[in-house]
C-alpha cells in the first residue's frame, strides 16, 4: 500500500504503518466516487486492484443510495464523513 498521494517522504513509512494497522477500512474516493487508496480489501479484491474502481460498486446494492448521500454531503460541507455499512 502506499502513502496517502502528496505525502512528504519522510512521513510516507509512518502513513503506511497507520493505515495497515489501525482496525477500520480507510478509503479515499475522488469526485467521481472512484477509489484513490484504501487500507483493506473489498469483495475478496486487494486494496491495490480497487485504486480506480468505483467504491459504489463495492457496497451492496441497497447501500448504495446511503453511501452516495454520505459522500454528497461531505462534498458539499468540505468535512471528512464516516459510513458504516
Amino acid at each position: 500500500m502506499s502513502a496517502a498521494p502528496g505525502a512528504r517522504p519522510g512521513l510516507e513509512a509512518l502513513w503506511d504503518a497507520i493505515l495497515e494497522n489501525v482496525p477500520d477500512a480507510i478509503t479515499q474516493i475522488d469526485r467521481e466516487g472512484r477509489i484513490v487508496l484504501t487500507n483493506r480489501a473489498m469483495g475478496g479484491t486487494t486494496p491495490e486492484a480497487l485504486r480506480g474502481h468505483s467504491l459504489y460498486d463495492q457496497v451492496p446494492a441497497f447501500l448504495r443510495e446511503g453511501l452516495r448521500s454520505a459522500v454528497a454531503e461531505a462534498l458539499r460541507s468540505g468535512e471528512s464523513r464516516s459510513y458504516e455499512t
